[in-house]
C-alpha cells in the first residue's frame, strides 16, 4: 500500500470515526458509535442508526422540546404554567 492510499485509508477512519461519534451522542452510546464506526466504516453507521436510544437521551429530547414549545408559547403571548 502507498502512502496516499494509507493517508486515504487514516482518513476515511476518522471521518467515520466523527461520524459515528455525533451518532452516538445523539443515541446516548458515544464510545460505541466511535469505535464502531471507525473499524468498520459505513456499515458501522448503519448499525449506529438501528441503535436504541438510552433512557438518558430521550428524556434530554423530550426536555429540550418542551424547553422550546414554552418558550413558542411564551413569545406567542400565550401564559405560562
Amino acid at each position: 500500500m502507498s502512502p496516499a492510499q494509507s493517508l486515504v485509508v487514516v482518513i476515511l477512519a476518522v471521518v467515520f470515526a466523527l461520524i459515528g461519534y455525533r451518532l452516538g451522542v445523539w443515541k446516548g452510546h458515544p464510545w460505541l458509535g466511535l469505535i464502531l464506526c471507525m473499524f468498520t466504516g459505513l456499515i458501522g453507521v448503519v448499525i449506529m442508526l438501528c441503535v436504541p436510544k438510552t433512557q438518558e437521551a430521550r428524556i434530554e429530547k423530550e426536555t429540550r422540546r418542551l424547553a422550546a414549545e414554552q418558550e413558542a408559547r411564551r413569545r406567542m403571548g400565550y401564559p405560562g404554567n
